[in-house]
């Protein structure tokens, strides 16, 4: 089993790539009975520790149950959150849970990641497909137009004054 440290991961940027994490982590237990929630430290600062039950195996989860066993948690690291799994014995990245579980999910993370240059080469989550970074660039120069065209109106106002 692979270790999840600073061996895999540049720890300059684990406290961006756990903040941008916990809040899609956060965005999807409420999907997850009977979550517990703990805390971690990692470097110099707590995060959170979700225990669930594991949807990929559903393992012991029943509603009629008064007794249950959490088998599955997400985990900060240094490299961001851990998907792991003690029943079935699958460990992933949150976007690799992401894309297998919530693909609509993943999109919308993997986009935040890049926006905020925490993807690609060295991270554990790609980049996204070109047509969204199409579309992202062509929605930022149509800000910068906006924004440039107030600006000048605002100018010339002035100057008619």
């Amino acid at each position: 089993m692979k270790r999840w440290n600073s061996e895999y991961a540049n720890t300059r940027y684990t406290r961006q790539i756990l903040k941008l994490d916990e809040k899609y982590l956060e965005s999807i237990l409420f999907y997850f009975p009977k979550v517990q929630h703990k805390s971690k430290k990692v470097l110099a600062n707590y995060y959170l520790l979700a225990e669930v039950y594991c949807p990929l195996c559903s393992s012991n989860y029943s509603e009629e149950k008064k007794s249950w066993k959490r088998s599955a948690a997400f985990t900060p690291t240094e490299a961001g959150y851990i998907y792991t799994c003690n029943r079935c014995n699958q460990t992933m990245t949150l976007y690799n849970f992401l894309r297998s579980e919530y693909p609509a999910v993943s999109h919308d993370y993997c986009k935040d990641r890049w926006v905020n240059k925490l993807a690609g080469k060295g991270f554990n989550c790609p980049e996204p497909p070109i047509n969204i970074r199409k579309e992202y660039y062509a929605d930022q120069a149509r800000k910068l137009k906006e924004k440039n065209m107030e600006t000048y109106y605002r100018q010339q106002k002035r100057l008619a004054e």
